[in-house]
């Protein structure tokens, strides 16, 4: 579908932990109308096995850090 309406807009931002440590430091990502919010670094592992899953699924060539 994303090739079909040509490429989706790709933005992220940092958002530091809020006092107290209530509320922990993100890493915001938004691809198209999706948005992913990682919070640590077992929460970016998860989601890269799912990318890479995902691009095996569909036959893309491995990435070079695979």
């Amino acid at each position: 579908m994303i090739r079909f309406a040509g490429l989706p807009d790709a933005t992220w931002a940092f958002m530091p932990s809020r006092a107290g440590g209530a509320v922990p430091a993100t890493l915001r990502i938004e691809i198209g109308p999706v948005t992913w919010e990682v919070c640590d670094a077992t929460a970016y592992t998860s989601m890269l096995r799912a990318w890479r899953q995902a691009a095996r699924l569909l036959g893309e060539n491995p990435t070079e850090d695979e």
